[in-house]
């Protein structure tokens, strides 16, 4: 159970001038959820699709709450997390992104689940270009391991895996206990 680096990427990228549109819900199978971090932080997490798109516009940044745009999964949130495990839907969540982005990230929990997130987003070709990434043990680019990526394209296709080792871009390792877990609260801070 990491920090939620995903949540923390996202506030990076459109500080550096991105368009993001995050897509998250709250913690099911982990400590804490995007939704949990960014709910502590003062953000509004039920909002409209229109409402969505004016603060990318606005802020360079938006938060698309599964649960109001997928109610459906709202309604099996009590089950899955009963389960304490992580299922399908850790799955499906990313690939019903709302945003429609030209370009995404979407970080998987191993490299066996790699093909089959790839071959399902080329076969919906519903992306310019995303890369599929895993890095030890975690479904995230993180300087903990060298990531394992594939990338999708409407051009090329599903690509062949390479690597990418943060060290190599300047980024210290570091080991999985650095990058530990709170509540919400914590995370925010």
């Amino acid at each position: 159970h990491t920090v939620n680096i995903s949540t923390a990427a996202s506030i990076l990228c459109a500080a550096c001038g991105a368009k993001v549109a995050k897509h998250g819900a709250r913690s099911v199978s982990s400590k804490c959820g995007a939704a949990d971090v960014l709910e502590t932080l003062g953000v509004a997490l039920e909002l409209s699709p229109a409402a969505v798109a004016a603060c990318v516009d606005e802020l360079s940044l938006a938060f698309m709450f599964a649960p109001t745009f997928h109610p459906a999964m709202k309604a099996l949130r009590p089950l899955r997390s009963s389960l304490g495990i992580r299922t399908a839907f850790n799955m499906l969540g990313p690939l019903t992104s709302p945003a429609n982005a030209a370009y995404s990230i979407i970080g998987v929990w191993g490299t066996d689940i790699m093909p089959l997130i790839a071959q399902t987003i080329h076969a919906l070709a519903c992306t310019k270009k995303t890369w599929v990434v895993h890095a030890g043990g975690l479904d995230e680019l993180s300087p903990t391991a060298v990531a394992q990526v594939v990338e999708v394209s409407a051009e090329g296709g599903v690509s062949e895996p390479f690597t990418i080792d943060p060290v190599l871009l300047g980024i210290p390792r570091c080991s999985i206990t650095d990058l530990q877990a709170g509540d919400g609260s914590a995370e925010a801070n």
